[in-house]
């Protein structure tokens, strides 16, 4: 990469990142987009098997239904599908919420090395300490307001896990009592 002009450019003559700043965009939209990835692949998964369980206790309550079991069979294939429903997608909300954790834990690390960097740089030139402050007081509350996104996506995930722990419960209760 050389530069011109205040922009970079590849050995081919293509534009590449104007600088520092054009840089640290284009990689806060690359985290953005890699955190949206990870929760559409964890919904889709959650939402497969959701409709997996479904299936299965429609033909579950078909055959109940058809006298193919009996009550007391009918409530124990019941209370394991539920459960194995159940465990498969909190293993699954568990494993989203650990890849959407790393990312904002890898761009926690990215933003505070490079607060790192820029405190440990001088400012050189007219303008510079105040450009560096403001580049400075401009990391350090994208740093915060990361941190405050991390705790709400724990908190989402954790209260995602508690719903459906709460529906297995309801679920199980209506088996019960048919």
């Amino acid at each position: 990469l050389f530069g011109k002009g205040g922009m970079t450019y590849d050995r081919a003559g293509n534009a590449a990142f104007g600088g520092p700043k054009e840089f640290y965009e284009a990689q806060k939209t690359a985290f953005d987009k890699s955190i949206q990835e990870i929760e559409k692949r964890g919904k889709v998964e959650i939402e497969k098997l959701q409709s997996i369980a479904a299936d299965k206790k429609a033909i579950l309550d078909s055959e109940q239904q058809a006298g193919l079991v009996s009550t007391e069979e009918y409530n124990s294939q019941l209370m394991v599908l539920l459960k194995s429903s159940e465990d498969a997608q909190i293993a699954e909300i568990r494993k989203t919420s650990k890849g959407v954790r790393a990312e904002y834990e890898n761009r926690h690390r990215t933003i505070s090395d490079l607060i790192a960097k820029a405190e440990a740089t001088p400012a050189k030139g007219k303008g510079a300490s105040a450009a560096k402050a403001s580049n400075l007081a401009q990391l350090r509350a994208e740093l915060s307001t990361l941190e405050e996104l991390a705790t709400t996506s724990s908190e989402q995930w954790s209260a995602s896990i508690d719903k459906l722990t709460s529906r297995y419960g309801k679920d199980l209760q209506v088996a019960i009592n048919k």
